[in-house]
């Protein structure tokens, strides 16, 4: 098989070298029963493909072998100098033949540029300086330019990649590139070396505003804020400062915080340290004014007999209900035990002079200060943002502190181990817990805000383990004073009391009316109750204390000899039974002035109160008068308000639910027991 192969290669060699034999005078080439005969005499006449690579010179073809005489050769098409395939002819002529024309393919290639020595000049990073960055490409071989580059020149710092375009001779070379390139311009970084904070030694008090700033900043670096740099009070503080610079050419740039202090003068902290610590809390600011004591204080017969008709115009407006007292029982404890502390404080300038003489004596030495007098024991303390004083008075343990960061003023009183009061008050705000002999433990909170008041108050009267509790939410805004308890008016009925608020008038004090929402089983109640002499056409009242249906006792109205009677809902439902309005004997409280003591004595009275459900307020005046027309009433018997006090009351239930079922379990027995705490170690 190989052999035949090789007979093959070697027969189409033979006709593609167009092998001519003949003879000039011979025969003329023409082909002559399929056969040319050719004169043995001409051997070796070739005309073969050439190649060649582009080099800028021309570059031809010619045949070869020996040429007998007068044979003649025309060529055409047989050289060139730029790459590319040229298809060569020549034309063998001799005078008697006809012309034999030869052909071969001349190959010029394309040449390959020499870039071994292009590359970008680029090494290491560049360092922003606010001047253009480039990268170039060098070392082309001649023929080879370049003809654009794309993103080779930045000023700002970042990476980037960088390539480029060649021009060149596109038709005698093959294609030439450059790899693209990752350059980068780094960030550049701020000299802080003259930066500081100005600030060396301590300041010292002087009632006026201290500050501390950075300065030697470099160009290009500024304070864009400072934190804790301007202080009035003495104290250790920690400044730090925020700095604005060019975040995308620069590295970060910061300066450590600060920590700096102003110190006590001790020409005037005693009498500064004293007086801030001696400030008696009131604990009846947050209240309206209408509501101290004084403003409450009633002058009428708390024994009010109801056995024969009474005008109802003269029964006492000043009262409060059950809500209501819960607030004043904390406050008038609180106000007992303060009686202590403003005593106490009637031997302030003695305090002051005496730790004054000893700043005096020793003015490196003010921290710590304690002296005994025949009066009291006392020890100061005062710290970079504290001051403290302890002490013993009538076997009264008295803590105080003043906190300047905060401006907040502590205090803590002790009588005995289960009587004693723990305070915070600052601007705004004022909380006080107080363990009443052991008996009542409460927390009463006030905080303003916009002058409107908002208070929470949590009382526990028992143990731990066994008590009644009380939360209430406490709502004190420009016209009315509002509190929602759980608070029942019925201890002793088997109800379970969503919430019972009363509002009170601001400009008086006096109870503006109550909603109470309560559940007898799966039974929901929604009640308000009025004062009497804001129901129109009951002008006198008369109270048998003998049970009247379902009422406690039996009422009489306007001279009736006859007691008035309740209409039911009726109907078919739930509280059908229940009764849709009836006048109820109302605990409530007022304040008498005791000559004796000079103090006001709470006394507990029982006022009439009209209720009505919710659902029957509309239809009160009709139902009242036609059930009671033959009993006192007269028409129309109906329950007029300013109308604004009306729209309060009627609103302000479901403005306050909410809030306060959030607030009525956030504080438990033990927290109010451990805000209070235990005496400080220095009365052991």
């Amino acid at each position: 098989m190989r052999k035949i192969i090789k007979f093959f290669m070697l027969a189409m060699l033979a006709f593609s070298c167009a092998v001519l034999f003949f003879a000039c005078g011979g025969n003329n080439g023409e082909n002559s029963g399929g056969k040319v005969e050719i004169p043995s005499v001409f051997v070796g006449i070739t005309f073969s493909d050439s190649t060649y690579t582009y080099d800028g010179t021309e570059k031809e073809i010619f045949v070869s072998g020996t040429l007998p005489d007068g044979v003649t050769v025309e060529y055409q098409n047989n050289g060139g100098t730029n790459a590319g395939t040229y298809n060569a002819r020549a034309i063998l002529s001799c005078e008697g033949y006809d012309s034999v024309t030869l052909t071969a393919t001349l190959t010029i290639g394309k040449a390959t540029y020499d870039m071994s020595d292009a590359t970008w000049d680029y090494s290491e990073s560049f360092t922003y300086d606010g001047t253009e960055k480039s990268v170039t490409v060098s070392g082309l071989p001649d023929g080879v330019t370049v003809a654009s580059y794309n993103n080779n020149a930045k000023t700002t710092a970042g990476e980037y990649t960088a390539s480029v375009t060649l021009s060149y001779d596109t038709t005698n070379y093959n294609a030439v590139s450059i790899n693209s390139l990752s350059w980068t311009i780094g960030k550049a970084t701020y000299d802080m070396s003259g930066a500081k904070w100005s600030y060396k030694l301590p300041f010292v008090f002087n009632g006026n505003e201290r500050t501390v700033e950075v300065t030697g900043l470099p160009a290009g670096v500024t304070v864009a804020s400072y934190q804790n740099n301007a202080k009035t009070e003495e104290g250790t503080y920690t400044a730090s400062v925020t700095l604005s610079y060019d975040s995308v050419n620069y590295n970060a740039v910061s300066i450590a915080d600060l920590v700096w202090r102003i110190i006590p003068d001790v020409a005037g902290i005693a009498e500064r340290v004293v007086n801030n610590m001696l400030k008696v809390p009131d604990p009846w600011e947050f209240l309206p004014e209408s509501f101290t004591l004084q403003n409450k204080a009633y002058g009428g017969n708390t024994e009010i007999d109801y056995t024969s008709f009474i005008s109802v115009s003269s029964l006492p407006k000043v009262a409060i209900g059950k809500q209501m007292n819960v607030v004043y029982s904390v406050l008038t404890g609180v106000d007992d035990v303060l009686e202590y502390l403003r005593e106490f404080y009637g031997y302030a300038n003695l305090i002051i002079d005496l730790y004054q003489d000893y700043l005096n004596s020793d003015p490196d030495d003010y921290a710590n200060f304690e002296k005994t007098t025949d009066k009291f024991t006392f020890k100061i303390t005062v710290s970079d943002s504290d001051y403290f004083i302890y002490v013993s008075y009538k076997s009264v343990a008295i803590e105080l502190s003043f906190e300047l960061e905060t401006q907040k003023c502590y205090g803590r009183v002790q009588i005995t181990d289960n009587n004693v009061i723990k305070y915070e008050m600052a601007e705004d705000s004022f909380t006080v817990a107080y363990n009443a002999l052991g008996l009542a433990l409460t927390e009463l909170h006030f905080e303003r805000n916009d002058n409107i008041v908002a208070g929470y108050l949590y009382e526990y009267y028992g143990t731990e383990s066994k008590n009644i509790k009380t939360s209430a939410l406490i709502k004190i805004d420009n016209d009315y004073t509002s509190i929602i308890s759980d608070k029942r008016e019925l201890e002793d009925m088997d109800l379970s009391a969503e919430g019972n608020m009363e509002v009170y008038k601001n400009s008086t004090g006096n109870l503006v009316g109550a909603e109470v929402r309560e559940h007898i089983k799966s039974v929901k109640y929604e009640t308000s109750w009025f004062n009497i002499y804001d129901v129109v056409g009951i002008n006198t009242i008369k109270v048998i204390d003998e049970v009247n249906g379902k009422n406690a006792d039996t009422i009489y109205i306007n001279g009736s000899e006859n007691p008035i009677k309740t209409k039911l809902v009726g109907g078919l439902s739930t509280k059908s039974l229940s009764r849709r309005f009836d006048i109820e004997m109302k605990d409530m409280y007022v304040f008498v002035l005791n000559g004796e003591t000079g103090k006001y004595d709470k006394v507990k009275i029982e006022i009439p109160m009209l209720f009505v459900q919710n659902d029957y307020i509309s239809s009160f005046s009709a139902d009242f008068y036609n059930t009671n027309k033959d009993y006192g009433a007269v028409d129309p018997t109906s329950i007029t308000m300013a109308s604004a006090d009306s729209s309060y009351l009627f609103s302000k239930y479901n403005t306050l639910i909410d809030a306060y079922l959030v607030i009525k379990a956030e504080v438990s027995y033990q927290s109010i027991k451990d805000y209070i705490g235990n005496k400080n170690e220095y009365f052991a």
